[in-house]
């Protein structure tokens, strides 16, 4: 025994021992919290949560022997004074009767203090867990029980221990919760966390049971305080190994944590409902007889005192018992857990009709031990079950629904101590077990409504479950759906399942003739464009359109139909001389028994046995023939709006996210529950097919020497989880998203990502940027790729990322904050080999780039905030990017995420770097690759102007569609730019029919021409009521054919030009601006952007004086006055170094015309790339 004093000498030496004491005992706590084996951690995290449940228990059951004797010691002493005070026998008589009946109610009030308190709470509590996770508030509950603890121990009064017991509901709302919803969380195997709820249940039941006698003997023999004194200091080492273990204010995980569903929204689930009910209805007898069998046991048996506090503690057996026989058959027949928590309750029932026959103390132990084994089935089926249909119903944050679970066993134990005892004086004690156990018995049968959801449980495996039973969840369902159709042959198409295969096809000489194409491209476009309309944002859920069932086959039309409007488009643009040589090799062409009725009959008996008698035209001649490289010349580019990173890991969290929507996306397409585009306009409410949409995440664009090949993989049950390819610092890692058949939530994605950065930072020697090869011109990458098979380790690489749904490159900084035209190269081409050039992978329809985006779906993000997507264009047009581009970023502002929970973050496996075997000749394949790839980068002329002097709003107030008022101001300023018109495309959705993709709509029209040269030509000679004559006659003929429907979303779309000497023009009007994306090329001398730019502002400026003139008679020079025409060109300077002038070599005849591809905004959601013609090729069939 140490003395109670000290000396000063000997005091710095014992704090200095206490000090090294507290040092070592925090080294070995602090290495609790580096645990690396899972299973360990598991384990720890297990006895803390048993630990707090046990306490909150005992706690909970430990003033029932004490309490109430301590309150009547109280009491007397109280009656003694008054007995002095007053000195008369009646006054105290009453005055004693009064207070014995008001002592009953004070009794049951303080008891029931605890559960009302816990249950005002817990709604709250639940909430704030779903919010920042499960430790703070396990720990903040372990505080507020000692909290009430040592407030227990030296109260001396009825208030303060009232303040105490209500102080322990508080605690225990969010201890409790906290506790049971961290096991769910870190078990996430069904049997494994049946086990460990299991364990928790048991600790509660000793706590319980263990309680009474333990307080009894302690208040007995050493006092009131001491007990509670006990229990406060295991409270404190629980306490304190929380606070080293988990560390609850360290954990920076706890921000990327999914939004749990709301605790009302989880109250209407049914089947938590049913659940929470019979969580209430079996603890029924447990918290009534607690109260009032003591008092029965009295009048009864004359039971004695040591009898009625040994009443519970048998029971504690059995309940153990049924905790180890309900684990044991949940692991063997997981999909009965249902069947095990009816017959709990008719265990309780039967017991609780029984208790009153009860003669003895020995006959009493059998049913009170029945409703503990009964209570022990219910809630180890019942507690797991709460956890799996959050899983696969909601979002799996366990807070709010283990909160319902408390909620349910409070509303027993708040109405036990206040309503029971009146229900025995009112009813009798007989009444009110009997109706105790009826409740159990008729209730048993609800639980068959979890009947059909148990039995998505895996059982002996998860693999084992899907492929043999009912999957877990939506999104296993889908995968055993797919699964099933696989099985009865139904999987082969995408008109069954959304899924297609484009294997390598050989064609006759008919059906692959270059001439053939071209003139039926040529003869389709209006034609076709008429009968399309655009597209597209009313939407209805889906009726499994995918395929285009039900809808029509696209038209053919009549050769002379073809052919007369292939010469009204070209009239116009040719001198006379070209058109008259058009016109008679036209006319050549279509005589009877000429060659293009023998190709128009062999269209008809294509489009007779053909769903879409050009898709296969299309495809191959826009795309898989063509040999340019991709990057620039073929795959467009989604810009978001810039992104304002404030640290490193906000870009790994913005990515995290992402990956998070695309998933969310993915599900959607894999469960075809995606709703339905319809058209709108003149064709408004036609459905329209939904085919491209899936092949967004199951597709790859393959290089072939002189045709690519568009390979979709089918679905089917993963061989291996399911995966997307982190392009980081020119490598590739493997992120695994479905771990043993569950999805990553995004605190866990986003740990991932930062093993990836950290791999990628650390790597002493990286391996060549094996990326670059995919920018190289597709037959030169078809080579490269034949040289990288070579090597087995090589061809894993290429099967991992040929096989991945998508992939996410995140992008180096690239100084500060960029133009939007800088950001529009950098999604484009990376910036080339100094910059994010090779940390892309050109052949996957979607990259996404936080960052930066391309396909494979690229999907870019930038450490700068650069972020936007990259896109192969082969497998689906610029709606299909565009609606699921917007979906992600709506997703990413305002939706909570939803996926489901899979193991912990320690658990996870490492992402996987891939490796590459690369000779001497894959490095000079790479230095060939890197050099042509530069030389685009410097190549390209892009000009992102944002236009702010009106927008769409103005245009439709005069009455006149956006879209085609913008094509109008377009073709204005090319001939402003060049003194003539040249052909000119904009896209039109053909997807009202069967496999739709898009056509084109010739927007060079006479009405056009007409009208831009009375605005330049005869500026002076034409009136302005003539000249605005002409432009609403132009409007209106381009009005005929398209109906714009802009993005909703601050982003751009960008792309190339498709042909050396002309532009490519996106832009996207919004209300008060227009954005518009010029390209060209810096080696055609006849283009340039920056020029182009500054015409087209004018040409809107102009348009817009014509319009104020013409209809209000207002001056349009004032209106003009003080304006300039700034064109708000925004460059990287480093990248806009333009080609000598050279001169032209070209005669008369050879001379070409510089062309302009146009595409609304989002491709405007009509997206097509055929290549416009140049003078020389006009009049050519």
């Amino acid at each position: 025994m140490e003395p109670e004093g000290t000396t000063e000498g000997q005091a710095p030496n014992l704090a200095q021992s206490a000090a090294s004491k507290l040092s070592q005992i925090g080294e070995r706590t602090k290495q609790l919290g580096y645990i690396q084996d899972p299973v360990r951690q598991k384990q720890v995290i297990l006895v803390i949560v048993c630990v707090a449940l046990l306490l909150d228990n005992m706690l909970y059951m430990v003033i029932v022997p004490i309490i109430p004797d301590y309150l009547e010691g109280l009491q007397k002493a109280a009656d003694k004074a008054e007995v002095v005070a007053l000195q008369t026998n009646f006054t105290n008589s009453t005055i004693h009767k009064a207070t014995r009946g008001n002592f009953d109610l004070q009794i049951g009030v303080l008891f029931a203090s605890k559960a009302i308190l816990q249950l005002l709470v817990n709604p709250l509590s639940g909430t704030f867990i779903d919010r920042v996770g499960y430790d703070i508030p396990l720990f903040i509950g372990l505080n507020v029980m000692f909290l009430s603890t040592l407030t227990f121990a030296f109260a001396e009064n009825y208030a303060t221990l009232f303040l105490a017991r209500s102080i322990q509901g508080l605690g225990s709302a969010f201890a409790d919760t906290a506790g049971i919803a961290l096991i769910a969380d870190r078990y996430t195997e069904e049997k494994e966390r049946s086990k460990a709820l299991g364990i928790a249940l048991a600790f509660i039941s000793f706590g319980s049971l263990v309680a009474p006698p333990f307080g009894g003997v302690l208040y007995q023999f050493a006092g009131k305080r001491v007990p509670f004194l006990i229990l406060a200091c295991v409270c404190l080492i629980d306490g304190i190994l929380c606070l080293t273990v988990l560390k609850p204010f360290s954990n920076q995980e706890r921000e990327n944590m999914p939004v749990g569903t709301p605790i009302y929204k989880l109250m209407i689930d049914p089947y938590i409902a049913v659940v929470a009910g019979a969580l209430t209805i079996c603890n029924i007898p447990l918290a009534f007889l607690e109260p009032t069998i003591a008092n029965w046991m009295e009048e009864n048996m004359h039971a004695n005192q040591w009898e009625i506090g040994m009443t519970w503690f048998p029971a504690f057996f059995p309940h153990v018992l049924g905790v180890y026989l309900t684990v044991k058959l949940a692991a063997k027949y997981p999909h009965l857990q249902w069947f095990y928590g009816a017959i709990g309750m008719v265990f309780i029932g039967a017991s609780s009709c029984t208790v009153p026959a009860c003669k003895n103390f020995g006959q009493l132990m059998i049913p009170l031990c029945g409703i503990c084994f009964g209570i022990a089935f219910v809630d180890t089926a019942l507690l797991p079950t709460l956890g799996f249909l959050v899983d696969v119903r909601h979002v799996s944050v366990y807070g709010s629904v283990y909160a319902i679970a408390d909620i349910s066993y409070c509303v027993a134990y708040a109405l036990g101590p206040v309503v029971a005892g009146q229900i025995v004086h009112d009813l009798g004690f007989v009444q009110l077990n009997l109706g105790m156990g009826l409740a159990n018995v008729l209730y048993a049968p609800a639980l068959l409504l979890l009947k059909n959801v148990t039995k998505m449980k895996p059982s002996f495996s998860e693999r084992n479950m899907l492929l043999e039973d009912g999957p877990t969840g939506l999104y296993d369902t889908i995968k055993m759906e797919q699964r099933e159709k696989k099985r009865k042959g139904l999987c082969t198409t995408i008109d069954e399942n959304g899924v297609e295969t484009f294997p390598q096809r050989s064609y006759s000489e008919e059906e692959s003739s270059g001439g053939e194409s071209v003139i039926f491209f040529l003869s389709l476009s209006l034609r076709l464009a008429r009968t399309a309309n655009m597209p597209v944002l009313d939407q209805e859920p889906s009726k499994d359109l995918g395929g285009g069932d039900g809808l029509p086959k696209l038209p053919l039309p009549v050769l002379k139909d073809t052919l007369d409007m292939y010469l009204r488009c070209m009239k116009h643009l040719l001198t006379e001389e070209q058109f008259n040589k058009t016109q008679n090799v036209v006319k050549q062409f279509g005589a009877p028994g000429g060659v293009g009725e023998l190709l128009q009959s062999k269209l008809v008996e294509r489009r007779e046995n053909m769903a879409n008698w050009v898709y296969d035209y299309w495809l191959n001649d826009m795309y898989l023939n063509n040999r340019l490289a991709l990057p620039v010349n073929s795959s467009p580019v989604m810009v978001f709006p810039q992104q304002h990173f404030r640290a490193p890991i906000d870009s790994l969290r913005f990515a995290a996210h992402l990956i998070s929507g695309v998933l969310e996306y993915k599900t959607l397409l894999d469960s075809h529950k995606l709703p339905v585009d319809y058209a709108r306009g003149q064709l408004a409410g036609t459905p329209l097919c939904m085919e491209q949409y899936y092949r967004l995440f199951n597709s790859y664009r393959l290089p072939g020497p002189e045709r690519d090949t568009l390979v979709a993989q089918e679905s089917s049950v993963m061989p291996e989880p399911e995966h997307i390819i982190v392009a980081c610092k020119n490598q590739f890692f493997v992120l695994d998203v479905v771990i043993n058949f569950r999805r990553l939530n995004e605190r866990d994605l986003l740990a991932q990502l930062e093993k990836i950065a950290r791999m990628a930072d650390s790597e002493e020697e990286r391996v060549p940027p094996i990326g670059l090869l995919t920018s190289d011109g597709r037959t030169e990458w078809a080579e490269s790729r034949s040289v990288l098979m070579k090597e087995s380790t090589n061809r894993d690489s290429l099967d991992m990322i040929e096989r991945c749904m998508c992939l996410v490159c995140l992008d180096d900084a690239s100084g500060p904050e960029l133009s939007d035209s800088a950001r529009a190269m950098l999604m484009l081409h990376g910036g080339g080999v100094a910059k994010n050039g090779g940390n892309r992978w050109y052949d996957k329809p979607m990259q996404k780039i936080p960052l930066t985006i391309a396909q494979l779906r690229q999907f870019a993000v930038g450490a700068g905030g650069c972020c936007g997507v990259v896109c192969e264009h082969s497998p689906f047009e610029g709606i299909v990017l565009v609606q699921c581009t917007e979906f992600l970023l709506k997703y990413m502002i305002g939706s909570p995420s939803k996926l489901v929970r899979a193991a912990s973050v320690s658990e996870l496996p490492a992402p996987r770097k891939l490796r590459w075997k690369c000779t001497q000749e894959i490095h000079q394949l790479l230095a060939s690759s890197a050099d042509k790839l530069q030389r685009q980068v410097e190549n390209l002329d892009m000009n992102v102007h944002k236009f702010y002097n009106y927008g769409k709003e103005f245009i439709k107030k005069q009455k006149m569609s956006p879209d085609a008022y913008i094509q109008v101001a377009l073709q204005l300023a090319y001939y402003r730019c060049h003194s003539r018109m040249v052909s000119t495309y904009e896209s039109a959705s053909i997807r009202r029919f069967q496999k739709g993709r898009v056509d084109n709509i010739r927007s060079a029209t006479p009405e056009a021409l007409a009208f831009v040269k009375a605005m330049t030509d005869g500026e002076l000679s034409t009136s302005e009521t003539e000249k605005m004559e002409m432009l609403r006659s132009a409007i209106n003929v381009q009005t005929k054919y398209t109906i714009l429907v802009p993005t909703t979303v601050e982003m751009f779309c960008c792309y190339g030009p498709v042909v050396p000497n002309g532009y490519g023009a996106c832009y996207n009007p919004q209300s008060d601006h227009i954005i518009f994306c010029v390209s060209s090329f810096h080696e055609s001398p006849e283009t340039c952007s920056t020029e182009f730019v500054k015409c087209l502002v004018q040409a809107l400026l102009d348009m817009r004086d014509l319009c104020n003139k013409c209809n209000s008679g207002s001056n349009p020079t004032q209106q003009r006055q003080g304006q300039t025409l700034e064109t708000h060109t925004q460059t990287d300077t480093s990248w806009q170094r333009k080609t000598p002038q050279r001169p032209t070599e070209l005669t008369k005849n050879q001379q070409t015309l510089p062309q302009i591809l146009l595409k609304t905004s989002d491709q405007t959601k009509v997206e097509a790339q055929t290549q416009t013609l140049s003078q020389a090729d006009a009049h050519k069939v």
